[in-house]
């Protein structure tokens, strides 16, 4: 007996290989674009909290900025009531140092 001549191989032993391998090319392009768009969102995102962070952070900064003008204006002008009304410059006075101390600062930050 004669053996069995082999056959050519059949279209399906290449291309369900190929067709796998081309799936497996797109789905890794796919997960790396929305990967890259979710990475490029989230650092819009970043962007726009640090800008209101930065925004909330000098706020809070002037807000404090004007309460210790204040304060301290009110300090200074106590004392130097006082020392209209004393009749003379006041004892040295740790307030009244203090108070200038700050009054002389928040006009240069002004």
């Amino acid at each position: 007996m004669s053996e069995p001549q082999p056959k050519a191989p059949a279209l399906s032993t290449y291309l369900v290989p190929a067709m796998a391998l081309l799936g497996i090319v797109i789905a890794a392009y796919l997960g790396y674009q929305l990967g890259l768009n979710a990475q490029l969102q989230l650092t819009g995102k970043q962007k726009r909290q640090q800008a209101y962070s930065e925004f909330m952070g000098r706020k809070a900064v002037i807000t404090q900025l004007i309460t210790s003008h204040l304060v301290a204006d009110t300090y200074f002008e106590y004392h130097e009531r006082k020392r209209g009304l004393a009749g003379g410059p006041p004892e040295a006075s740790l307030h009244l140092e203090e108070a200038r101390r700050w009054q002389h600062r928040g006009e240069d930050l002004a």
